[in-house]
């Protein structure tokens, strides 16, 4: 898989309360397929802390794009932007939630 070397990284947040600035989210530039077992499997897997003892199911976890303030958006060697560029993060954000709304309602 080639496309596996071309995506772009940019230091953010988590997409559910409290938001904190703890992740390096990573967007490829092709869709890479999967499975609806393999969906199933992984979205299994998601839960979050609440106020209550019982971990909370993950789901519908998105939110606007967010400005860009200080962040940079860097490509990988192989992106069709070079290496340590920055991007139009708005750009870049559509981008990752068209990509999470493809994974999250992909085929039946």
């Amino acid at each position: 898989m080639d496309s596996l070397s071309r995506y772009y990284r940019y230091k953010g947040s988590l997409t559910t309360p409290t938001c904190d600035e703890v992740v390096t989210w990573t967007v490829f530039e092709e869709q890479i397929p999967i499975s609806r077992p393999q969906l199933n499997a992984f979205a299994d897997t998601l839960y979050f802390k609440n106020t209550g003892a019982t971990p909370l199911k993950m789901s519908s976890n998105f939110r606007p794009p967010q400005p860009l303030n200080s962040r940079k958006v860097f490509a990988s060697r192989d992106a069709t932007i070079s290496a340590g560029s920055s991007l139009d993060t708005s750009l870049l954000l559509l981008f990752a939630l068209a990509c999470l709304a493809g994974w999250f309602s992909g085929p039946s």
